[in-house]
């Protein structure tokens, strides 16, 4: 279950994702930029945090976007746009971010669409690790077995060799 903040100042999409199953909203809708930080000290294990580019506060898109990596570097962040704005996608991406979204082409359904198909892929990953342990540990299982077996094997040659000599 991806533990979520909103913060877009827009209270009804945080009420629309508390009725999806797969996710739980930590928190009402955060509406100025400080306040993510104030919500991140207290509850740190986040996974995602939707953000409205031009939410109010005080600091700098860029400084928010440090201090939450500072807080918690595996935080996924998704940004929203009000409209395509060249020189704030360069801002995002300069600062590694490549979920960015625009009002005008995003409603709340494909949002949480979005949020459910991460969901997906975070498991479809925990799998694939699952499988490599799995298979890691097989292949220690036999080289063990294997190492056991032939020092047993040579337990029984220095037996044999002692009575013989």
């Amino acid at each position: 279950m991806k533990k979520i903040i909103t913060a877009l100042n827009y209270p009804e999409l945080n009420e629309e994702l508390q009725k999806e199953k797969n996710v739980k909203i930590e928190n009402k809708d955060i509406i100025y930029k400080e306040g993510i930080l104030e919500i991140l000290e207290i509850k740190k294990e986040i996974d995602i945090i939707i953000i409205n580019y031009d939410l109010p506060g005080n600091i700098t898109i860029e400084n928010l976007i440090q201090k939450i990596k500072k807080i918690n570097s595996k935080i996924e962040l998704i940004f929203i746009l009000e409209t395509k704005n060249p020189e704030k996608e360069k801002i995002l991406k300069k600062n590694e971010i490549t979920n960015i979204y625009y009002n005008d082409e995003i409603d709340t359904k494909k949002l949480i669409k979005i949020i459910q198909e991460k969901n997906t892929k975070e498991l479809e990953e925990e799998i694939i690790k699952l499988k490599k342990i799995i298979q890691e540990n097989k292949e220690n299982k036999k080289n063990n077995d294997k190492k056991t077996r032939e020092k047993m094997f040579e337990k029984s040659i220095k037996k044999k060799v002692k009575r013989y000599t």
